[in-house]
């Protein structure tokens, strides 16, 4: 998985040995990692911005976009959300390719099933053609995901209609978007600033601003670790995004 440190270095974290297998540093607080889907290139969202870099984490673009609350990649394009409902879509090389404005701000973004998948603020999922930015269906959220909850982080899965949410303290899983069927995973004693499904949906990783990484089972995926894993970093940590499913990627405020 990548966790980003607000000084900008990030390391490789093998499992289960737990040992760093390299370092190298982004300009900016790194705020979330998302890996393409044939893991050839990682986005990294940073205060102002994000950064693209190949699959030996050599820098191959930046982009200056102002007000990112979140990032993911359609295919082999990286796609931003702004405030207050900017969605920006971008090539691998960084160059700016469709646009579009929302007349709602939104919290979180994925791409699944062939569409983007933006959470609102009012509680909506909206579905998005990604090639030509525009609405093909929408519905109501079953929980309070955004106004009642102290949502940090929300990433969706890959594997089928599962919600995972890092709050302040508290790690949920969400099956089908309904408050009824939701687990919380884990209490953290920080605030969990990022959250992931690893590749076969067998893991989930979580960072918080206390520099603690835990990594659970999920109950996506059917070999799943008996035990959670955790791992302590160095410092304050403030994204993740897993490598394959036996590396994650971690970062510190101290560098």
């Amino acid at each position: 998985a990548l966790v980003g440190a607000e000084s900008g270095q990030v390391r490789v974290i093998d499992l289960p040995s737990l040992t760093t297998s390299m370092e190298f540093k982004v300009t900016g607080k790194p705020l979330a990692a998302r890996y393409s889907t044939d893991g050839e290139r990682v986005a990294v969202r940073v205060t102002r911005g994000f950064h693209v870099l190949d699959s030996e984490y050599s820098p191959v673009a930046s982009v200056s976009l102002p007000a990112i609350n979140a990032l993911t990649w359609a295919d082999d394009e990286v796609v931003a959300v702004t405030e207050p409902g900017g969605v920006f879509v971008y090539s691998p090389e960084g160059e700016p390719q469709r646009k579009e404005d929302f007349p709602i701000a939104m919290r979180g973004v994925a791409f699944r099933k062939g569409q983007l998948q933006l959470i609102t603020v009012d509680e909506r999922l909206l579905q998005v053609d990604p090639r030509s930015l525009q609405e093909t269906g929408q519905r109501r959220l079953t929980f309070d995901l955004l106004s009642q909850r102290k949502i940090r982080s929300a990433r969706f899965a890959k594997h089928g209609p599962y919600v995972l949410t890092g709050e302040v303290n508290k790690l949920f899983f969400f099956q089908g978007l309904s408050k009824d069927r939701s687990n919380m995973f884990a209490e953290h004693s920080g605030v969990v600033r990022d959250v992931s499904f690893s590749p076969s949906g067998e893991h989930v990783a979580a960072c918080d601003s206390d520099g603690v990484i835990r990594i659970l089972p999920s109950v996506v995926g059917s070999n799943i670790l008996t035990l959670p894993r955790i791992v302590t970093a160095w410092g304050e940590t403030c994204a993740n995004g897993w490598i394959d499913d036996q590396r994650i990627l971690v970062g510190n405020v101290q560098g």
